[in-house]
């Protein structure tokens, strides 16, 4: 597969000073006109850029970029540089009539206790108090919390970014006749709004109100309170302050007494719901993506019959989306692992094999369909983009840890309880009638045995694990295994090599 790799070295004041140097490079292997790869030097002077030029949009597209590029972008999530206090005082002087952070907090500290590409956080104590029923003043105390506050370039910075991702876009789809340019506008507004401390505010409500409503999670899940009566604006955010650490830092979560394994649970579970109960889907509480419920409930649907084998309704759904693809290749873009839906027709398939292709083939092919699948773009749901992230990131993260927890099937389990809810007609034998009862019924015996069967395979890998790792042999875990069949599946279909490692963590 042929991808535009377009390398836009960036002054420190603007994004305007880009140079461009084109070249064509294949997924994980150097091109034909970049027959040793990208070099150490091209590479070293991304790297040296990156903290003080961080591209906000590119962490979405990342994963496209040839290895050395990769690993150069996985390092700016939270290698950031601090910007200087004096930097800070401005913010909030613009953003709070002149007044310094000493005049909102009982104390501030000068220097962040973190830095990120958007923002960087301070500690500060604030005063405290409960007020009585009769509205006088009761118990007084002081409270430790987490400052966010927005680097001040990163707005103008962020619309060069964005504009550069737009073009590269626009360029990709011209030079290549490839349609790309129509998620562009879509994944910039979204990008947006994760400038607006404002907006992210309300999203941790929303998020918390959703959480104290869902009994399976309210009790696992805490999202820190928001303060807005102390200070708030679209570039601060004063919060809450809770102690944390990364969901892949397993030992720090055993020391704390926690149980990995029932945490990254309730982290998937969390996510799942966010998908297929709630709608709001979480990437950052900057960036949420509400679904539409037409989408949300064809999603839960999908998922549904892809345990169920109901190839029609898969197909259906795939018709609606525009997508054309082979409807294996799409359940199995879907789950992220590989799947077969159609046994039948893919073993018609294998008798009517034609001779092996040669990597060009494979890729002109490869282009052909890519822009048969993205011919009815119209159609094709944007809120996708986001939540294939959301879903890659949730794998990446158990297979850090080591495959602990039963992704797939604790996703199944949740899309069934969506597709229940959006199903809001009576579902007795009267309301169906005895074809429709049974139809029901046999779908949910076949979604049963389906679930069965992967938690077999689940625990069974878990088990060879464990085995071996007191035998001293290394054993990979279940989302190892998977992503192995998957970057085969690709390799052997589109004769691509995948590697996602940008996401780890």
């Amino acid at each position: 597969m042929e991808l535009y790799a377009f390398e836009c070295i960036k002054n420190r004041r603007s994004s305007r000073a880009c140079r461009g140097k084109t070249t064509f490079d294949r997924v994980g292997e150097p091109g034909p006109l970049y027959q040793n790869g990208p070099s150490n030097r091209q590479v070293s002077r991304i790297i040296l850029l990156l903290p003080s030029n961080p591209l906000a949009f590119l962490g979405l597209q990342a994963a496209l970029l040839p290895k050395p590029y990769k690993e150069a972008f996985a390092n700016i999530f939270d290698a950031a540089p601090n910007i200087p206090y004096t930097d800070i005082k401005q913010v909030f002087s613009e953003d709070f009539a002149g007044k310094a952070p000493e005049e909102l907090f009982t104390s501030f500290e000068e220097t962040p206790i973190a830095s990120a590409s958007i923002a960087q956080v301070h500690e500060a104590v604030i005063d405290r108090h409960e007020v009585l029923e009769d509205g006088s003043v009761g118990k007084r105390w002081q409270e430790k919390v987490a400052v966010k506050v927005q680097k001040p370039a990163i707005r103008k910075q962020m619309e060069w970014d964005l504009w550069s991702y737009r073009s590269l876009m626009y360029l990709t789809e011209k030079l290549f006749d490839m349609p790309m340019y129509f998620v562009a506008d879509y994944v910039s507004e979204q990008m947006r709004l994760e400038t607006d401390f404002l907006n992210e505010a309300i999203n941790a409500q929303k998020c918390a109100a959703f959480l104290a409503d869902t009994p399976e999670l309210k009790d696992k899940v805490y999202v820190p309170k928001v303060y807005s009566e102390v200070a708030s604006s679209q570039r601060v955010m004063v919060m809450e302050w809770v102690k944390g650490c990364r969901i892949t830092d397993r030992k720090q979560i055993e020391d704390w007494g926690f149980n990995p394994r029932e945490v990254m649970d309730t982290v998937i579970s969390c996510m799942s719901a966010m998908t297929f109960k709630w709608g709001f889907i979480l990437l950052d509480h900057g960036l949420y993506i509400t679904l539409p419920d037409k989408f949300k409930n064809e999603y839960c649907r999908l998922w549904r019959s892809l345990f169920t084998l109901d190839t029609k309704s898969i197909e259906d759904i795939a018709l609606k989306w525009g997508i054309q693809l082979p409807v294996d290749l799409f359940a199995s873009a879907i789950l992220l692992r590989p799947f077969q839906v159609d046994k039948r027709r893919r073993a018609a398939q294998k008798l009517a094999e034609e001779p092996p292709k040669s990597e060009y083939e494979q890729q002109v092919e490869l282009k052909q369909r890519m822009r048969n699948m993205l011919a009815n773009e119209a159609l094709i749901p944007r809120e996708l983009i986001f939540i294939t992230r959301n879903q890659r990131m949730s794998q990446a993260n158990n297979q850090t840890i080591g495959s602990l927890s039963p992704r797939i099937n604790i996703t199944a389990h949740w899309a069934a309880r969506g597709y229940r809810d959006s199903v809001a007609q009576d579902r007795s034998l009267r309301a169906e009638g005895i074809r429709g009862w049974l139809q029901d019924r046999r779908d949910n015996f076949i979604f049963g045995l389906a679930l069965l069967a992967l938690d077999a395979n689940f625990w069974s890998t878990r088990f060879k694990q464990w085995w071996y790792s007191n035998k001293g042999k290394g054993e990979t875990g279940w989302e190892d295994q998977l992503q192995a069949q998957f970057e085969k599946m690709a390799k052997d279909e589109f004769g691509i090599e995948l590697q996602d490692d940008v996401f780890f963590g």
